[in-house]
């Protein structure tokens, strides 16, 4: 699996997660910290974009 597959994978799902744990009335504090975590990955598959922009 490609690098650029792997991470979208990871993004969907931390965005599943984040959006769980909104729906379920989960403390702020660790919503934002999955946010957090979906925030890292999105900025790895930006950089990754900028590094191989033929793969896009």
């Amino acid at each position: 699996m490609s690098d650029k597959k792997r991470l979208e994978e990871q993004i969907e799902e931390t965005r599943e997660k984040m959006y769980c744990a909104y729906m379920n009335n989960v403390d702020f504090l660790d919503v934002l910290i999955i946010s957090q975590q979906l925030d890292c990955l999105l900025n790895k598959l930006e950089k990754l974009r900028k590094e191989k922009p033929s793969h896009w």
